[in-house]
């Protein structure tokens, strides 16, 4: 073999090499969720964000959820009614690696009890994934949980005051640069409403119950249109920002917001006529 050859050689087994075993500094691990058990000591997982395995542990009872880390308690609640002890319960990581619980309760009205729980600067910190809508509604259940990245995915099913039974597209929650878990946007998604509680066809479409003002934007400061009561109009997204809710409406071709109900329907409150609600 000449020497051109073997250098060429030497240099093709060096590149390989490098490929081989390089890894670069940026590589960031799978986003991951693994179920827990009620009431179950684990401690294999890392919760408190240190690199270390802590002691964790979800105790639960009809009308309680706790979390006790290292054998402390450092979160607890009450609500209404959990149903037999029984939730939903996974250890999630994002790609960062940051950790997080997801608790979701099962019973009548136990979508209260639904908890996103994680640790910021050395402290417990809970997201209420239940009391979203809160003031203009309710949500009654959670599916479709994912982690997918720094980010994770839920489908609220909600009651606001003014729509009734609402299905929601997925929603997004995302782990910020400070390690804060937040929402993506202030805005959610219509998949469809229900003008009975036990619809399974897709309505967007609702029939003025009274005249109702429509605004350019979630500012309310210039009117966009009159929705005249026995009209139809479409809602097809929800803005809430914990304060104020919003509904993006589309009456004879154009768009607006229409302020949300801040009390039930009934009696005189009422914005649409086909509304359908339960519980």
């Amino acid at each position: 073999m000449g020497k051109k050859k073997r250098v060429a050689a030497i240099m093709m087994m060096f590149l390989f090499a490098v490929v081989l075993f390089w890894k670069p500094n940026d590589v960031s691990a799978a986003a991951r969720q693994v179920r827990l058990r009620a009431n179950r000591t684990y401690k294999n997982y890392d919760i408190t964000g240190n690199k270390k395995k802590d002691s964790i542990r979800v105790k639960t009872t009809q009308n309680s959820i706790a979390l006790v880390v290292n054998g402390r308690t450092v979160y607890s609640t009450k609500a209404e009614q959990l149903g037999y002890g029984e939730a939903d319960i996974r250890y999630c990581q994002f790609a960062n690696g940051k950790p997080f619980l997801f608790i979701r309760g099962y019973g009548i009205n136990a979508m209260t009890m639904s908890r996103i729980l994680y640790y910021r600067s050395g402290k417990i910190t809970a997201i209420n994934m239940g009391g979203y809508f809160r003031n203009f509604g309710s949500i009654y259940d959670i599916s479709g949980f994912r982690v997918s990245g720094n980010a994770f995915y839920v489908v609220f099913h909600s009651m606001p005051y003014s729509t009734g039974v609402t299905f929601l597209k997925p929603y997004k929650f995302v782990c910020s640069k400070k390690g804060a878990i937040v929402r993506a946007s202030y805005t959610f998604d219509v998949e469809r409403f229900s003008h009975t509680w036990n619809s399974t066809s897709g309505e967007r479409e609702f029939k003025a119950a009274r005249n109702l003002t429509v605004y350019t934007n979630n500012s309310m400061k210039k009117k966009a249109y009159t929705i005249k009561k026995g009209q139809k109009v479409s809602i097809d997204k929800i803005y809430y920002n914990g304060k104020v809710m919003m509904l993006r409406t589309k009456y004879k071709g154009k768009y607006g917001w229409l302020k949300a109900l801040t009390k039930s329907q009934y009696p005189k409150y009422k914005q649409f006529a086909d509304t359908a609600f339960a519980g």
